[in-house]
């Protein structure tokens, strides 16, 4: 590995003039523009790369934001979901010149921890998490890191009211928006579809509300789901039909379906063909996530969460968080919001009947 010694023999000068003239401070110590010259001159060729650490100790701030989630998250069906959060929040970081340090554990009570002690540390200036992640903590009362006073911490999708900014996704509009589209090709019932274990969720929440503000009948179908964690797609939705099938008989006579989410549309749509139905002409569908509707024959209508945006969003914040002190106590106990958006496409259609 190349040194600043080395840099400096063959400069022909001291390692303090060729620190200072890579560190851009040549002018202002009245380093002559020959000397400079011969410095950068012997760096290219010798191909010398400075010290991140040494430069990181010396600005006091690693130019890093540190992502904890856990290894699950990163294969699977959650990949895309999470993927496109990850896309967006890298992609903003890098323009800002930070890099995006990723850190997981398949102990979601060691996620957190870790990633506080790259913080004190010093491998980090900020951080960002998810809130299923938080929640373990919340649910077990188990205190979410020792010391933690000034932490720079965003959360992204949490429900906990917690001192950290929370970046969430506000999807009350685009459901209203969906079951008005719906309402206005003639249906006068609507199933929403979600997994027993979500029963609780504002989803249910804002279908209900929108279906008694057009007068439609909101029905409400819940599945059990094997808890699997399949990282074939095929496989995930090839076991949402099947359990869609077991309680077809509560979905056959509303011929409208908003599911909680893409991978339990496209399982209801393999078990409707499976039973020699068909979208959109015997059944309107809609998704959600609008993570592989696109991919859908037809391409399947779905409210979008703005994944993307959201992993701007806590970028920005964070980013502001690990530049500044004031901003950690400006940001804490606030809360922003990404609007989602219905997208109409193709699964949709009248009534049949």
């Amino acid at each position: 590995m190349v040194t600043l010694g080395d840099v400096a023999a063959a400069a022909g000068t001291s390692t303090t003039t060729v620190s200072r003239v890579l560190n851009g401070c040549g002018d202002s110590h009245r380093i002559s523009a020959r000397t400079q010259q011969a410095v950068t001159t012997a760096a290219e060729e010798l191909g010398y790369r400075p010290s991140y650490h040494a430069r990181a100790l010396k600005a006091g701030r690693s130019n890093t934001i540190g992502l904890m989630c856990n290894a699950d998250i990163l294969s699977g069906h959650g990949q895309g979901y999470f993927g496109g959060m990850i896309d967006g929040l890298n992609s903003l970081v890098r323009k800002q010149g930070y890099n995006l340090l990723l850190t997981s554990d398949d102990d979601r009570h060691m996620t957190l921890e870790q990633g506080v002690i790259f913080w004190k540390e010093q491998r980090v200036d900020a951080l960002i998490t998810f809130g299923y992640i938080i929640e373990r903590y919340m649910a077990t009362n188990t205190p979410l890191a020792p010391d933690t006073v000034g932490l720079p911490l965003v959360l992204i999708e949490s429900q906990w009211p917690l001192e950290y900014p929370i970046v969430s996704m506000n999807c009350a509009s685009a459901i209203n928006d969906a079951v008005g589209h719906l309402a206005d090709l003639g249906h006068q019932c609507i199933t929403y579809l979600l997994p027993t274990s979500s029963q609780a969720d504002d989803r249910r929440s804002f279908f209900e509300i929108a279906c008694k503000a057009r007068k439609v009948e909101a029905r409400i179908v819940t599945v059990d789901f094997p808890n699997d964690r399949q990282h074939d797609r095929w496989e995930t939705i090839a076991n949402r039909a099947k359990a869609i099938d077991q309680i077809w008989s509560q979905l056959a006579d509303c011929p409208a379906v908003m599911a909680y989410n893409d991978h339990m549309a496209l399982g209801f749509q393999l078990a409707a063909h499976n039973r020699g139905c068909h979208v959109p002409h015997d059944f309107s569908l809609i998704g959600f996530d609008d993570l592989y509707a696109q991919t859908a024959l037809p391409p399947m209508s779905t409210i979008s969460h703005g994944l993307q945006e959201m992993g701007q969003r806590a970028g920005t914040i964070a980013l502001e968080m690990a530049t500044s002190p004031d901003a950690v106590k400006t940001w804490n106990n606030r809360r922003e919001t990404v609007e989602a958006v219905f997208i109409p496409r193709g699964s949709t259609g009248p009534c049949p009947h």
